[in-house]
């Protein structure tokens, strides 16, 4: 939690010196393109990012070891060949993408340099959440967390001529090709030693199965938090997109406890569940709730009464921004406050329905981004941004205590 932390720190201070350097515009042309690299990292994963941890949780006794080598040699395969055709099509597409969706020709090269660097961001995907259910968290929020805004930070202060945005998604391309191919390197060396059993009881349909329901599950989740960036984009300008990105990265400060915990609590809830040890994982998930909510509650009210001078101290030219933060400051504070649902539901095998609720609250906000910015601009996105995110993790609440019969709060 301690490396989660200073890695969410220093990617805020990474926030902080595109907005001051580019303004607006580049923090908004950054977010664009880093939000679709996001996507495509998590529908080229086919959701093997989070099953992998599930079946870690499942084969954890010493003799089930080369079960662990096939989960991760089989996952790189199929992701190799998921992302390679998602980046030939998005490469190929830029143009079309650029011009005819985001209106900005200026979106043609980014989304060239996503195409090529996406598949290594994938690989990094699966890579840091194989190390996490390993348990070896620090190593895995390092290559997470830490290294990837820390590099970037590095490159800008050793460069300060650097004034275009794209240079930085060319400097963001080379840390993540780099990073991806070092996580990869350690892992190999790991398991290369690993000899075959005679028993073989991992079957990819048996991964794929269970992958695919995470993906949506990951991928609408994001889409629901982020929708409004690409929908300011369409109907507004890049320019309110940078003013929407900040109050949302400074509002996610809010999970910052949440997302900790959450790293930390994984592989411990499959690990609990399967062995069935359903009293422990009751009072685990009652404390870690407690502890996300009181340690939330300060940072959301520090966001709601200060947000002008917050803003202001980054970049003035944002500050029109202060309701949109305080509004989305309030959805992250119900969202931390309802506890790790989502992980919850996805290691006790309910991700079906934990899909079924996702998608549909997706198909929510995709509807009242597109009618509440046309109608109110960015203070109508962050308002369908916090009622989608407050529903979701409310019906997840309903249903964690009718499936697992766990009240969280």
């Amino acid at each position: 939690m301690f490396l989660k932390g200073i890695g969410i720190l220093v990617g805020y201070f990474f926030t902080i010196i595109i907005s001051r350097r580019f303004g607006p515009i580049g923090l908004g042309t950054y977010s664009i393109a880093y939000s679709t690299l996001i996507l495509f990292g998590l529908i080229a994963s086919l959701g093997l990012n989070t099953s992998i941890l599930r079946f870690i949780g499942q084969f954890s006794r010493p003799e089930e070891l080369f079960e662990r080598k096939r989960l991760y040699f089989n996952s790189l395969w199929l992701i190799f060949i998921s992302s390679i055709f998602l980046s030939f099509f998005l490469y190929i597409f830029s143009e079309e993408i650029a011009m005819y969706v985001f209106d900005d020709k200026s979106y043609i090269k980014a989304l060239q340099i996503v195409s090529v660097m996406a598949p290594f961001f994938t690989l990094n995907l699966i890579n840091v959440e194989y190390l996490r259910g390993l348990k070896k968290v620090g190593l895995s929020e390092i290559f997470r967390t830490v290294l990837i805004p820390l590099l970037c930070i590095s490159v800008l202060i050793l460069f300060p001529n650097i004034n275009e945005v794209q240079v930085l998604i060319y400097v963001l391309a080379g840390v993540i090709m780099s990073i991806s191919l070092a996580s990869f390197i350690y892992i190999y060396i790991r398991l290369k030693n690993i000899s075959k059993p005679i028993i073989q009881k991992l079957k990819i349909s048996d991964l794929i199965k269970t992958s695919i329901p995470m993906m949506f599950i990951a991928l609408s989740s994001y889409i629901i938090q982020n929708i409004s960036i690409y929908v300011i984009q369409i109907v507004l300008s890049t320019y309110e997109v940078g003013i929407f990105a900040l109050a949302l990265k400074l509002s996610l400060f809010i999970s910052v406890v949440l997302i900790g915990v959450n790293t930390v609590l994984a592989p411990k809830i499959s690990e609990l569940f399967w062995a069935k040890d359903f009293e422990q994982l009751s009072k685990m998930i009652s404390k870690s709730t407690k502890f996300i909510c009181f340690l939330s509650f300060p940072l959301f009210l520090i966001l709601a009464f200060f947000s002008e001078p917050i803003i202001t101290f980054i970049n003035s030219e944002f500050v029109s921004g202060k309701y949109v933060l305080v509004i989305l400051a309030t959805g992250q504070l119900i969202n931390a406050c309802c506890g790790p649902v989502g992980i919850l539901l996805n290691m006790t095998g309910n991700q079906y329905i934990l899909m079924k609720v996702t998608l549909l609250i997706l198909v929510l906000a995709i509807i009242l981004n597109f009618l509440f910015v046309s109608v109110f601009g960015i203070l109508g996105a962050a308002y369908a941004t916090c009622l989608c995110v407050a529903l979701k993790n409310i019906l997840l609440l309903v249903i964690v205590k009718r499936k697992l019969n766990i009240n969280i709060l």
